[in-house]
């Protein structure tokens, strides 16, 4: 008991360079790869390549002032997850994001702002409180 037997262990074979079929489909070509905005069906949710698509040109775009920047650790993404898991809005529709180190300001469709300032006001971004209003140019 508690002997050990050694035993030649057989080498992994490399799968690509012994199977006759790695994949069922060829490799792309650079010229068969697809171009920015064409859109791929299967597996990709039908969406656009290479670009995204934020808001529609024609929807009015309203700008948020949020009281928290930079020294509070903000980053975009966290004022994105806020807008959309608080307020429900689909971050798709939301614009251009500045994080400055007092305050940040964020694009977002003006027929939702009242909503997602209220939302704002009911959460913490990193632990904080925070405060929206409209942002007057």
């Amino acid at each position: 008991t508690g002997e050990r037997v050694e035993e030649d262990i057989p080498a992994i074979r490399d799968r690509a360079s012994d199977s006759p079929q790695t994949s069922r489909r060829p490799r792309r070509g650079p010229s068969e790869l697809p171009e920015p905005g064409r859109v791929i069906r299967g597996g990709g949710g039908g969406r656009p390549v290479g670009r995204h698509e934020r808001h529609s040109p024609s929807t009015s775009m309203a700008t948020l002032h949020v009281n928290a920047g930079r020294t509070a650790g903000i980053r975009t993404g966290d004022l994105v997850g806020a807008i959309a898991n608080e307020a429900g809005i689909n971050s798709n529709v939301i614009g251009p994001i500045k994080v400055s180190d007092q305050f940040s300001l964020v694009k977002v469709p003006e027929e939702h702002i009242h909503g997602i300032i209220k939302a704002l006001g009911r959460t913490r971004i990193k632990g904080q409180k925070v405060t929206a209003r409209i942002y007057k140019e």
